[in-house]
């Protein structure tokens, strides 16, 4: 007996003002599609190096500012479903891995003025070349602000 799965769209979500505009994105498209919105927070392995803080704190952390920032730009109670999760790893074989049921992927690209590359950093590319489903990058560089989580 096959086992029927909620559709998702999955969108990596860390505060900065182009995963916001990922998130509006992935919101809009969740919505769209009846799915499930599935935002991820992914911490980089040795992000808490030179801390006093634990994995576990680092998690929890992640966790509440993912919630503040969905609640923030979501709504509270959104009209579909919302999954958060956050999971230690590089952004840029954990989101593919993910995205293995879902119909969409949704990513920030990363402004670095240092990065040849015009997404920016090494996630989008990465993402681009093995995600097992349709992706969409967002950009926003100048209207939207990090999430505050004061």
């Amino acid at each position: 007996m096959r086992t029927i799965r909620p559709r998702s769209v999955l969108v990596g979500v860390d505060g900065t003002p182009n995963s916001i505009a990922a998130l509006r994105r992935a919101a809009v498209e969740a919505r769209h599609r009846r799915a499930v919105l599935e935002a991820v927070y992914v911490v980089e392995p040795g992000w808490q190096t030179g801390t006093s803080t634990g994995t576990g704190a680092v998690v929890s952390s992640a966790r509440a500012t993912l919630r503040h920032t969905v609640e923030t730009v979501v709504g509270a109670r959104p009209d579909f479903s919302v999954k958060l999760r956050v999971v230690i790893g590089d952004p840029g074989e954990i989101l593919p891995r993910l995205a293995d049921r879902a119909e969409l992927l949704v990513i920030g690209a990363r402004s670095d003025p240092e990065c040849l590359h015009p997404l920016g950093g090494a996630t989008v590319p990465a993402v681009l070349g093995s995600s097992p489903c349709e992706v969409v990058v967002c950009a926003d560089h100048g209207r939207t602000r990090a999430v505050s989580t004061a």
